[in-house]
């Protein structure tokens, strides 16, 4: 049996050997773990194609309501870059994201009638993946991502009359689908990066939407930046 002394001789030669792993298993946790993890920031252009039959207008054409005017909205994510071979790669990613559109003042619909103008936004999360073709620092992608919406919010304004809002969160539909394209750019840690998002699904749900055809499109321009 040994003594307390010999114990605690042993656990004091076994610093080094415990220091030692945890050093190696850090590093490796480093440079196969933490190595493609990054973050992109950046805004985004929104166009909301909104499109529904006007039935009480004999002869009349299909309203639309299309809000396309420019407008930046804002986008985070993270992402983790998996390079598969030489030249492919895939990108999985997680973020924030508004999209949605503002109309152009004055808006007259191409049947005549005057329209308030109005902004629609739609604040989310999306998850998705790219795959991507490497050529030297650039990467060309194509991508599929859903889109979570949390919460829908209408603002309308007319002049000479009190601005008003309405919260559309119930009457679209929960999820939203997109099909995408990216390049991107890197510099050691830093990338930017452009991406074109097209909508592959309905986002009406309830209601009088659900008469409605609603779909958007979002270009966006990302900076990242890579462990």
């Amino acid at each position: 049996m040994r003594t307390k002394s010999q114990r605690s001789s042993s656990f004091i030669r076994s610093i080094p050997i415990v220091a030692l792993f945890f050093m190696t298993s850090q590093t490796i946790y480093s440079q196969f773990v933490l190595s493609g993890f990054g973050v992109e920031i950046g805004g985004g252009y929104n166009q909301l194609l909104w499109q529904y039959p006007y039935p009480f207008i004999p002869n009349s054409n299909d309203i639309r309501f299309d809000r396309t005017q420019f407008a930046l909205t804002p986008e985070a994510r993270l992402k983790y870059d998996i390079q598969i071979s030489e030249n492919f790669g895939c990108i999985p990613f997680v973020g924030y994201n508004r999209f949605g559109g503002k109309s152009k003042d004055p808006y007259v619909d191409q049947n005549g009638y005057s329209v308030a103008q109005s902004e629609i936004w739609v604040d989310g999360v999306e998850a998705g993946l790219f795959t991507t073709y490497i050529i030297s620092d650039f990467l060309f992608g194509i991508g599929y991502k859903a889109n979570r919406h949390l919460k829908v919010k209408g603002w309308y304004s007319i002049p000479n009359i009190p601005a008003w809002s309405t919260d559309f969160t119930d009457k679209f539909r929960t999820w939203s689908h997109d099909a995408g394209l990216r390049v991107s750019y890197r510099l050691s840690h830093y990338s930017i990066s452009a991406e074109s998002w097209f909508g592959i699904s309905d986002l009406e749900g309830t209601g009088d939407l659900s008469q409605m055809n609603i779909r958007q499109n979002h270009f966006r321009f990302l900076l990242g930046y890579i462990l």
